[in-house]
């Protein structure tokens, strides 16, 4: 969860907190420790206190500069560690979007079985699994698509050996005349989506409720393409 936090950015963490896996790998044999210690010596309390303060304030924490980030820390050391992961009453879920992450029910307890369990876990997880807004999600992407155009770019050939070979420019001038062929011939005074039709069919919708934000994003979007048509018509 924390590592995984750090892909979006500001918005996961505001610094990029270098976690690794010795945080982990020492946090799950502290785990172990006091949990087996607390069995053994047949305590009737688990020492969650104790495990919260040494992994999110000492080991997680250490790292951590800004007190905003540490309540994250805290907030999924709640969440996550306490007696409830044992209730047999109300089943204990990590997450229920779109997928139920939970604690395998594993008779045999080896490892291919655990692997086999997590190999059914979604290749691409939605943000709100980490606790974040979904909207997190177009920023990430977006940041991902310009670190792979940043890196095929440099990437193209400037020299073209043969006449033969269609120059990067060309290739680029042809797809461009592709996409301005399929574009709707409209009417300069003219868009090709009416938002504020669309926009009263969504309230009514929603019963006159707020907008989501997916449809907020939608008119938004649509907007953009109805000044680019306008933009390709112009000119």
């Amino acid at each position: 969860m924390v590592q995984e936090r750090r892909k979006y950015g500001k918005i996961g963490w505001n610094i990029n907190y270098d976690f690794n896996e010795s945080d982990h790998a020492i946090s799950c044999k502290l785990l172990s420790f006091y949990l087996t210690k607390s069995v053994e010596d047949k305590d009737e309390v688990l020492p969650w206190r104790t495990l919260k303060y040494l992994i999110g304030d000492v080991m997680y924490g250490g790292r951590v500069s800004i007190d905003l980030d540490k309540r994250i820390l805290s907030a999924y050391l709640d969440e996550y560690f306490g007696d409830f992961l044992f209730s047999e009453t109300n089943k204990f879920y990590f997450s229920k979007d779109r997928f139920d992450y939970e604690i395998p029910q594993i008779v045999k307890r080896n490892v291919r079985d655990y692997v086999d369990y997590v190999d059914i876990f979604p290749l691409t997880e939605n943000p709100a699994v980490y606790g974040l807004h979904p909207n997190a999600e177009i920023s990430y992407m977006m940041q991902k698509t310009n670190n792979l155009w940043s890196t095929l770019i440099p990437l193209q050939s400037e020299s073209i050996e043969s006449n033969n070979i269609e120059s990067s420019e060309d290739k680029i001038s042809s797809i461009v005349s592709n996409i301005i062929s399929k574009i709707p011939q409209l009417k300069p005074d003219t868009s090709s989506f009416d938002l504020n039709d669309i926009k009263e069919k969504l309230q009514k919708q929603n019963k006159n409720k707020n907008l989501s934000p997916c449809q907020v994003f939608l008119l938004q979007e649509l907007y953009y393409w109805n000044n680019l048509c306008k933009e390709c018509i112009l000119h």
